[in-house]
């Protein structure tokens, strides 16, 4: 080996990857560019989108409108996905694994707008939604396992 010359990934001292690396794999940038980061008006990344659906990951009990019972987005955050090319939404509620989806322009159409500190929201009632999958959310007793 010359003295300019790396030694392989896993050799002694080159477990490291070099920056941009990756990027360089055919696979990796392949799927770098089919997915986009979108934001909320705070900067925060809050879902992607990829192959036209807006991918959203929330708790429902923390995320979802109690009154009415509805799912909402930051304005700039549909703005942001429907530019990147979605047309759906899904979001997918990790407390019971069910997926909730709807078209951006339904959203758009039936949705009702909002503020409550959060900055300006779009907000589709809960029955609007169709929804998949899921397991019914209980409490677990003292010691009890999860099946």
């Amino acid at each position: 080996m010359s003295g300019k010359s790396k030694p392989a990934v896993g050799a002694a001292g080159g477990n490291r990857v070099e920056r941009g690396a990756m990027s360089a794999h055919p696979s990796y940038s392949t799927v770098r560019a089919q997915s986009q980061p979108v934001h909320a008006c705070s900067g925060q990344v809050v879902g992607q989108v990829l192959g036209g659906v807006f991918s959203k990951t929330v708790r429902a009990s923390v995320h979802f409108l109690r009154r009415p019972p509805a799912i909402a987005f930051d304005m700039v955050s549909l703005r942001e996905a429907w530019e990147a090319g979605a047309r759906a939404v899904d979001v997918h509620d990790v407390e019971t694994g069910r997926h909730y989806m709807a078209g951006l322009d339904v959203i758009r159409r039936l949705g009702f707008e909002l503020d409550r500190g959060f900055g300006r929201q779009v907000a589709l009632p809960l029955e609007r939604w169709t929804v998949s999958g899921g397991r019914a959310a209980r409490q677990l007793a003292l010691l009890e396992v999860e099946p």
